[in-house]
């Protein structure tokens, strides 16, 4: 019992740090809360809010490769991070991407809203000579 209260209030701890700004305090305490991928995902937010893009994403990938039924999520936030970045030709291949992978996910509708709201060609005929 003592374990899931001291996980519990490591995960309070994170929270507390991310909210006052204090990201790096807030990685070292998601990490320490270990339940992922919940931690994951917010060990991502974190980076992405230090600016450490690459460090985001690798745990979006970990979460990809290891949590089948938060893939697609992890997947769409990977083309998220692009899009905040500036990074259009990234942001759109990272939406393809969960088109491709997660055909069937909630997140691939997004997905295809999100570069039809861009104006790219979806679907069958992309790479067709004309």
């Amino acid at each position: 019992v003592v374990p899931d209260y001291a996980k519990e209030a490591l995960w309070k701890k994170a929270e507390f740090y991310q909210w006052k700004g204090q990201m790096p305090e807030a990685i070292a305490a998601f990490k320490e809360a270990d339940n992922p991928p919940q931690n994951l995902f917010l060990i991502s937010e974190c980076y992405s809010k230090l600016g450490k893009m690459d460090q985001a994403i690798d745990q979006l990938r970990q979460i990809q490769n290891f949590f089948q039924d938060q893939a697609p999520e992890a997947a769409l936030r990977v083309a998220y991070i692009y899009r905040d970045a500036g990074m259009k030709d990234k942001f759109e291949i990272a939406l393809r991407a969960v088109l491709k992978k997660y055909p069937k996910s909630g997140q691939s509708s997004t997905a295809h809203q999100e570069l039809e709201k861009m104006g790219a060609r979806i679907g069958g005929g992309v790479d067709a000579e004309q």
